[in-house]
């Protein structure tokens, strides 16, 4: 399936972007910090999600910027945003690995980091609140998820550490 997508003013009924020219896109929109700005992603000959792109309502999709292309074809692309909505979330995923990028939306959704290298059949799943990334991973080997987090900063894999409750101890050990 391809989208067409537009965005409409439900108030008048009128469309106040139509996103002309754009035919390989998925049914992912995330909007910005604004009404100004939304993410969205295309697929490739295959229908995989494979890029994430910023456009500002109201131009020309040929102006829109391409944020992250991904290459291998066990990978697809999939955004989301924070849910403060501080932070757009760029996943690439396989079956086995994971892989995420992070935009400040607060700075302008522009600069683009990565939370941690893709390593091979380590998932994660990142959540932003209060200045840390919450981590949901399997990284070691485990055969459940536990819950890790850091300081929000590029490549902070080594940091990761395991959230304790202080009543109740470790939370979700992986195990």
């Amino acid at each position: 399936e391809t989208y067409t997508l537009n965005i409409k003013d439900i108030g008048t009924g009128g469309f106040i972007d139509k996103f002309e020219g754009l035919t390989d896109a998925d049914s992912t929109m995330v909007w910005g910090k604004d009404d100004t700005t939304v993410f969205y992603i295309t697929m490739d000959e295959q229908h995989r999600p494979y890029k994430a792109h910023k456009h500002t309502v109201g131009t020309d999709v040929k102006e829109d910027v391409l944020l992250y292309e991904e290459d291998d074809e066990l990978f697809s692309v999939q955004i989301e945003k924070s849910q403060d909505e501080k932070y757009l979330f760029i996943t690439s995923a396989s079956k086995e690995t994971t892989e995420v990028r992070y935009i400040s939306l607060d700075e302008g959704g522009t600069e683009i980091n990565l939370v941690a290298k893709r390593r091979k059949k380590v998932l994660y799943d990142v959540e932003h609140r209060e200045g840390k990334f919450y981590i949901s991973t399997n990284v070691g080997g485990l055969p459940n998820l536990q819950l890790v987090s850091c300081d929000v900063k590029p490549n902070c894999e080594n940091d990761w550490t395991i959230v304790v409750d202080e009543n109740d101890g470790v939370l979700f050990d992986g195990g």
